[in-house]
């Protein structure tokens, strides 16, 4: 039996178009709430590349963009950090359980799930990581004042980069399906 190649010239080629747009839309983002966050749909195009490719794909695309974000970072990397560990949480887990959970409603209810989950990961990240690296002493008090306002942006987030992946999966989803 010939076992099925990983890296074809197709998927390949759709990666990089995949991780170009992610990296892309970085770059576009929208100020929200306070000025360190800002909102992209990056988000979006890294969980549709990785419902077509698979949850490798979808890891690939997440450290390829989030290495390239380290070398335009005004904040030295602390929140490429920060959101490599909940783009994890929001894009990779979502299309690992995909893998084996295929259908919209099954997208809906995981992505519903991963919105909760990443938004505890991106308070607990900010708590811990983000705010002592840019606060350093008064990191604590500092959260403690942006709390609301940080768990109202993850969920804005969440809500945004999934409402944008479910309105594009299935057009997108048999487009690509004639090319792989």
């Amino acid at each position: 039996m010939e076992q099925k190649k990983f890296f074809t010239a197709k998927k390949i080629a759709i990666l990089g178009v995949m991780v170009g747009l992610s990296y892309a839309l970085t770059w576009l983002k929208i100020p929200m709430l306070l000025p360190f966050l800002k909102l992209d749909f990056s988000f979006a195009v890294m969980l549709l590349a990785g419902y077509m490719l698979g949850p490798l794909s979808a890891e690939i695309i997440v450290v390829i963009v989030h290495v390239l974000g380290l070398i335009g970072s005004d904040a030295f990397g602390i929140g490429e950090i920060a959101n490599f560990i909940m783009a994890n949480v929001f894009v990779v887990l979502p299309t690992f359980i995909y893998k084996y959970r295929k259908g919209f409603k099954w997208v809906i209810t995981v992505l519903c799930i991963c919105s909760l989950l990443e938004i505890s990961v991106a308070l607990l990240t900010n708590r811990f990581i983000t705010y002592p690296l840019y606060f350093k002493d008064g990191a604590k008090t500092q959260f403690e004042l942006h709390f609301g306002l940080l768990l109202l942006f993850n969920a804005i987030k969440c809500v945004a980069n999934g409402t944008v992946t479910v309105l594009l999966y299935k057009r997108l989803k048999n487009l690509l399906n004639k090319f792989l």
